[in-house]
């Protein structure tokens, strides 16, 4: 099962980067790019028979309100979905992650760019 999420892993980077490359505008990447998360949701949901999946990118830009680096929820399949867009996490600084005893796994992966 390993070998296959690897090998699924890698095809779908690619042809994200392929598809991108090949867009000749913001609007059409940025059209292609929600496809694609949509796709990974449920072909990852799929190989990991799991009941909700979501996919959170970290933002370019800082929180208006708080100044700080945040992720949004971009894609996502089962109970999750109604969250897309929506659901917002703060990116922690590395040297904050140890004071956190509660971090949640979400924003333990999202603020240390690591798999758990």
């Amino acid at each position: 099962m390993t070998m296959n999420i690897l090998r699924l892993s890698t095809d779908l980077q690619s042809e994200l980067i392929k598809n991108l490359a090949g867009q000749a505008d913001l609007t059409q990447q940025s059209n292609y790019l929600v496809k694609m998360l949509d796709s990974i949701v449920a072909k990852a949901s799929e190989v990991l028979k799991a009941d909700a999946c979501s996919i959170y990118l970290i933002d370019n830009h800082m929180s208006e309100h708080s100044g700080e680096r945040q992720a949004t929820m971009r894609a996502a399949k089962g109970y999750q979905e109604i969250a897309v867009d929506k659901a917002i996490c703060r990116v922690l600084p590395a040297e904050e992650i140890p004071r956190y005893s509660k971090l949640g796994l979400t924003r333990w992966v999202i603020s240390t760019g690591r798999s758990f």
